[in-house]
């Protein structure tokens, strides 16, 4: 298509580092993305202490920017009118993290009482702000779809 330019940004990608099971019925996969958003040159964006705990914050570029925003998708079962959401259906699994950065430690990444966050450093001026203190990654073959059952 004439004048189309694809989009290939570097983005902030949170994963779950455990499983848990909502109230809702929804439920988490530990390495599910449970969220996207836009990076801004190396200083990472607002977080809180929850979101440091509970998900393994990283960067990633390599994937075009519509199949980015996706990466939050759940699975969609039933009718329309019925629409329930099983599950995510994009995960970047920690074993995998680990194969691809073989300095990433997965059983720290599952403790929940450590703040384990080997991609990310607390900014100076601010408890909730952070800087990045490593490469983006490349996407390719690390997510995974599980809808289709392979990966991105």
């Amino acid at each position: 298509m004439p004048g189309f330019t694809r989009n290939y940004p570097v983005m902030e990608i949170a994963i779950s580092a455990d499983s848990r099971a909502a109230e809702n019925g929804n439920r988490r996969q530990e390495g599910d993305v449970v969220a996207v958003r836009r990076a801004t040159n190396w200083i990472a964006g607002e977080m809180g202490s929850k979101e440091r705990h509970r998900f393994i914050w990283l960067r990633g570029y390599g994937l075009e920017e519509a199949d980015i925003w996706a990466l939050t998708e759940p699975i969609i079962e039933g009718e329309a009118s019925t629409v329930v959401y099983e599950k995510r259906r994009y995960a970047i699994p920690l074993e995998r993290l680990a194969v691809r950065l073989p300095e990433f430690n997965v059983d720290r990444a599952r403790d929940g009482s450590d703040l384990y966050q080997p991609f990310i450093l607390p900014a100076d001026d601010s408890p909730h702000r952070a800087v990045t203190i490593a490469r983006p990654l490349q996407l390719r073959g690390l997510v995974f779809d599980k809808h289709l059952g392979r990966y991105l």
